[in-house]
């Protein structure tokens, strides 16, 4: 209802005018509880603010869900009692100090989200910040990015102590034509965080980060910065500090954009760390960093682990695979890295290959949950365990090893996404030619090249023998350049007529599939394939 008028807000500048000519609409309004009107705002300032995360740093629009109470008098009365819509503070370089001093009045007593992104050391931003630094006893969440300067006049003012903080995202300033540095250098903190609960850094080093930063009540740490070749031993002795962590983040930006010159050192000796609570592991990385975090840190068997394996040395590609696969496979399978008293990890019942055309990386993915669905729709819950890397940098070898690797004969359900292996490679086979309890099977594009080889009989193996469910998306049935034996369908028709010896597949779904047409369907149909197709013909003749 709110999106829907805040919509028409945005789109028509006398849109709260038009709004008076919907009485039914103003009558519901006006019968709803103030109470539950104020949960509906502070539902709705969240919306807002994950969708200004997606926005441009140079653009950004503050306080733009304020808009929600210009719609009618009713929701304007609601808006202006409710605090929960006026606590969550924006300072840029372009808010009025006006702006600031009103949403604080408003807010009352209300704990306080700040998020502070300006671009200039100006005595206004100061007089904005000062605003801001008077109510620090009730700033739960705290968001900074600006010049050093700026940070320390607020960190000056924070006092000995500051209970109220939960959340702090510290962001370097770095702004091309500035005459405003950062120092390489501790922050500016001395301020006793004893109830920090989640810590985000962008493009600091861990030289960067004082005591204070680093507490035992940290839950959730974060960190996006150029890993130096002495930091994985820094980081694993912070870790042994924070016993309470649930997540654990961090991103090597360097490698993003090219790899090491110098690599970093991972035969160093270190600690091995257990967090107990840990929930999710994110990194993103060299594939031999990433390794090395695994071997040396103790947690559930259950929690997520998401690798991202980003640009390389040639040199370092083999050793990586040496060290990878293992680490993860044992971290997943056998669960015998948790801490005592933790149960082992629940098996994979559904598993994803596809390749991300737009980041150029092939993503595995696999979930302890079957539904045919869960690999294939937008909606999909976070994947159990996920590996991203790049198609130039890894193989179908390095594919087939590390499906080889997790144990996966409890999937139900896979997902191979076009373009993913080498057609005539195998690697249909060898890849998931382990997943004994396979029922839906879902296959795009080139990638079912290998489809009938691996569905025929070969003696008595019989690959998949429980798949029920097959779907074949944009895959081309037909070459009319070459031998008809040697077409997808003639091939397909073969394999699946010698699988009928122990079973047929009970449904096959064609969706938007290249030179096939109607009369092919029903010639599958009359031979006993059950083929449920969408209609739609693609026909391109050489």
């Amino acid at each position: 209802m709110i999106r829907t008028h805040e919509t028409i807000l945005h789109g028509q500048d006398n849109s709260s005018h038009g709004l008076t000519l919907q009485p039914d609409t103003l009558l519901l309004l006006s019968n709803l509880p103030a109470e539950l009107l104020a949960e509906i705002f502070q539902q709705y300032v969240v919306m807002m603010q994950q969708e200004s995360r997606q926005e441009s740093t140079v653009y950004f629009r503050p306080y733009h869900w304020l808009r929600v109470g210009g719609i009618c008098r009713v929701l304007r009365h609601s808006a202006l009692q409710s605090p929960l819509l006026w606590n969550y503070i924006v300072i840029t370089d372009h808010v009025r100090q006006e702006c600031i001093e009103e949403m604080l009045a408003r807010s009352q007593q209300a704990p306080l989200s700040v998020r502070v992104r300006i671009r200039t050391d100006a005595e206004q931003t100061k007089s904005l910040l000062s605003l801001i630094c008077a109510q620090l006893h009730r700033v739960q969440d705290l968001e900074f990015s600006g010049p050093w300067n700026m940070l320390e006049y607020v960190s000056d003012r924070m006092g000995t102590e500051n209970p109220a903080l939960r959340s702090l995202k510290i962001a370097k300033y770095a702004h091309w034509g500035s005459s405003v540095y950062w120092q390489e250098a501790k922050l500016p903190f001395t301020t006793e965080f004893s109830h920090l609960e989640r810590l985000t850094t962008v493009s600091l080093t861990l030289a960067n980060l004082p005591p204070c930063f680093l507490r035992p009540s940290l839950k959730h740490l974060e960190i996006h910065a150029n890993f130096l070749p002495t930091f994985p031993v820094d980081f694993l002795n912070i870790l042994l500090q924070l016993p309470l962590l649930e997540t654990i983040h961090t991103e090597d930006t360097q490698r993003a954009w090219e790899p090491y010159r110098e690599p970093v050192n991972v035969r160093a000796s270190a600690p091995i760390v257990t967090l107990p609570h840990l929930q999710s592991v994110v990194l993103s990385s060299s594939g031999l960093l990433c390794a090395y975090f695994l071997e040396h840190l103790s947690f559930p068997s259950d929690a997520r682990i998401d690798i991202t394996c980003l640009r390389t040395l040639a040199a370092e590609r083999r050793i990586e695979e040496d060290y990878l696969i293992p680490a993860i496979a044992s971290k997943f399978n056998a669960g015998s890295n948790a801490p005592t008293g933790v149960k082992p990890s629940k098996p994979l019942l559904s598993f994803a290959a596809r390749l991300n055309g737009k980041q150029n990386t092939i993503i595995l993915e696999g979930w302890p949950v079957r539904d045919p669905e869960i690999p294939f729709g937008r909606a999909c819950p976070v994947p159990k365990v996920r590996l991203s890397f790049s198609p130039f940098a890894w193989s179908n070898p390095f594919l087939r090893k590390f499906c080889g690797a997790l144990n996966l004969s409890d999937v139900q359900t896979a997902y191979v996404g076009d373009g993913l292996p080498k057609p005539k490679s195998g690697f249909l086979a060898q890849a998931f030619g382990g997943m004994h309890a396979l029922r839906v099977m879902h296959v795009c594009g080139e990638s079912a090249d290998d489809l009938p080889e691996v569905l025929d009989i070969t003696g008595d193996d019989v690959t998949f023998p429980h798949l029920e469910s097959l779907t074949l998306e944009r895959v081309a049935f037909r070459d009319f350049d070459g031998p008809e034996d040697d077409d997808f369908a003639a091939r397909l028709e073969k394999a699946l007529t010698a699988r009928k010896q122990v079973g047929a597949i009970a449904q096959i779904h064609i969706r938007s599939a290249s030179n096939l047409s109607a009369k092919d369907v029903e010639n599958m149909r009359v031979a006993g394939m059950p083929s449920v197709w969408d209609g739609i013909e693609d026909i391109e003749r050489g």
